[in-house]
């Protein structure tokens, strides 16, 4: 499949963190703190809406959207509300990096790295199969159910997936019944419990599940 020829990557850490997750972004996209932005950073030095991203042609265009602290390209704080920079770039936004990249063709664009939940709290290692909370890691190793689970729940998130879209994307349609998904989940709850008291994995009564 080929890439659309507005379409990026970025690879957002923070340094002295294991926070790494990958995005393919088309057309522009805006970083900040509000959960609803395209790129969710979460910190109070981040602008609610911060800075956009945007390709033009074999170039990147970076707006500053009037944050109180200021974006930063390639090392340099950029003058006005916008800059250039060519296809690779680093972007500093508070304290997250965002490598920037424009790639050529599909072969070029590697596979996600991570799956962050929209509120920023929760993300996945698909490498180690590993589920982060707040910075640190909640369960290492996850079992192939397991991390499909939390996957499709931190894609979600913070919106509240339901039984059946949940199970048939575990198991597929009509492969599984009630007692399946609950069992899983309640093993992949006891696992978050060694590490952390707070509650993350959230029944919804009468609607399915969700992450905090």
């Amino acid at each position: 499949m080929n890439l659309s020829p507005n379409q990026f990557v970025v690879v957002v850490t923070r340094p002295g963190t294991p926070l790494r997750f990958q995005l393919e972004c088309t057309g522009e996209v805006v970083a900040g703190r509000a959960e609803a932005c395209d790129i969710v950073l979460a910190d109070d030095v981040v602008s609610r809406q911060h800075a956009s991203l945007q390709r033009l042609g074999e170039q990147l265009l970076i707006r500053d959207l009037g944050s109180r602290n200021g974006t930063t390209v390639n090392g340099r704080r950029f003058a006005g509300s916008e800059a250039f920079a060519p296809a690779r770039a680093t972007v500093q936004i508070g304290p997250f990096q965002l490598a920037v990249s424009l790639p050529e063709s599909a072969s070029d664009s590697t596979t996600v790295m991570a799956v962050q939940a929209m509120n920023a709290r929760c993300y996945l290692d698909p490498g180690l199969h590993a589920f982060y909370v707040d910075g640190s890691m909640a369960i290492e190793g996850l079992a192939g159910r397991e991390f499909a689970l939390l996957e499709r729940l931190a894609r979600a998130a913070p919106n509240v997936v339901p039984n059946q879209d949940l199970a048939d994307s575990i198991w597929g349609e009509g492969q599984w019944d009630v007692y399946m998904l609950h069992n899983l989940v309640r093993r992949v709850r006891r696992k978050i419990g060694e590490v952390t008291a707070d509650e993350v994995l959230v029944t919804v009564p009468g609607a399915g599940y969700r992450l905090l």
